[in-house]
This record gives C-alpha cells, structure tokens and sequence, in this order.
C-alpha cells in the first residue's frame, strides 16, 4: 500500500488493499533533490506489465531505474523534451486481472501533448492531476506481475 500527498480520483484504499504486491516502486529523490524525468519505457498488454525511468540528477548525470514489473506486452519509450516539457497529470484505469489489482492503462499528459494511452480501458477510471508550477521528481507505487499501483513525489516552486 502507499500513501500519496495529493487526490488520486478514482481509486480507493481498500481496492488497492487487494492487490497482491511484492515490490515497491521507487525512482527519483522524494526528499527534492532536482531530479527530472527525461523517459519513461512502459510495457502493456491488456494492462501495465512495467515501468522503468530515466532521470538526471541536478548535476546532470543521468540515472536509470530499475525495471518495475513483470516481462511481457509491447514496449514503448516516452522522451520528454525537458525542460520546455513535463508533466501535468496522469491518468488511467484500474481493474482485476489473474487475481490482482492492477493498473491497467496509463496516459501521460504534458503542456504540450498526450502520450497514451497505454493498455487497454475496460476498468475504472482515475485522475492524477499535478499542481501547476510543481516538478515531478520521482515515481512511486507498488509492482508485482504487473504494475498494481503508482504515484508521483513531487517538488513545488517554493520547495
């Protein structure tokens, strides 16, 4: 289970407290290092198999995740053309798929476009607006099979 700063609409505690998760996804600094996310690969199917990230650190080295997830489904790579790109909320659906609470697509929005959606829609929808003027320096979640759950750790202006 993990918690979140911020309103993820769509998506209750208890749903999620029925997902059978074995690791946690983390990438990028929560305690506001700047970090920036450059790609995200996404592997999906009839959902989100898995994730993994590519950041740089504030003194521009770049800095890969591991793989969150299971194998299988088609990849795909998003480059964001930071800093003139980042983004501003994702969204999804979520359902049960072999016993296991999953997220089963992702979209990525941005200021300048939408990447997704990715996986198929069939489950229920939820929302993860970001604040405007905040910085998502890092991911969170859970992942087993399949990606279960996810979050951002974000940074305001003022942070």
């Amino acid at each position: 289970m993990f918690t979140t700063a911020f309103p993820v609409k769509g998506i209750n505690e208890a749903a999620l407290a029925h997902a059978h998760l074995s690791s946690v996804i983390k990438s990028g600094d929560p305690k506001g290092a700047n970090n920036c996310n450059l790609e995200i690969t996404i592997s999906h199917g009839w959902v989100i198999d898995s994730l993994s990230f590519k950041t740089v650190d504030k003194n521009g080295k770049s800095e890969y995740s591991d793989k969150f997830g299971g194998e299988g489904g088609d990849s795909d790579l998003i480059k964001f053309d930071w800093p003139k790109e980042y983004l501003t909320s994702i969204s999804g659906t979520h359902h049960t798929f072999e016993k296991q609470h999953v997220i089963e697509s992702l979209c990525f929005h941005t200021n300048r476009t939408k990447y997704g959606t990715f996986g198929r829609t069939k489950g229920s929808p939820f929302d993860l607006p970001l604040k405007d003027r905040v910085s998502v320096i890092g991911f969170h979640g859970r992942a087993c099979n399949y990606i279960n759950a996810i979050g951002v750790y974000q940074k305001g202006p003022s942070s």
